[in-house]
């Protein structure tokens, strides 16, 4: 979910679930729910990984690290 943000900038729940979903379809994976996405995305907002910002009724959300920052911290975590 990350890269599709990273990737293309702030997105829609929508625009992520698109995404990822036109990926699965490539590779033959799994189709995911909506509210999967949308419950991950919000996981990650309480995990202040990702800002979420209202837009009329739906809600644009931002990466808060980069790419760079999230994969030194794993390497970190890790070690």
């Amino acid at each position: 979910m990350l890269h599709h943000l990273w990737s293309h900038g702030p997105g829609m729940v929508g625009d992520v679930h698109s995404l990822l979903n036109a990926e699965s379809e490539r590779t033959g994976g799994r189709q995911l729910a909506y509210t999967t996405v949308l419950t991950v995305m919000r996981n990650l907002v309480r995990r202040n990984i990702l800002d979420q910002a209202p837009v009329g009724r739906a809600h644009r959300f931002t990466p808060l690290i980069t790419k760079t920052e999230h994969q030194q911290g794993s390497i970190c975590a890790n070690g």
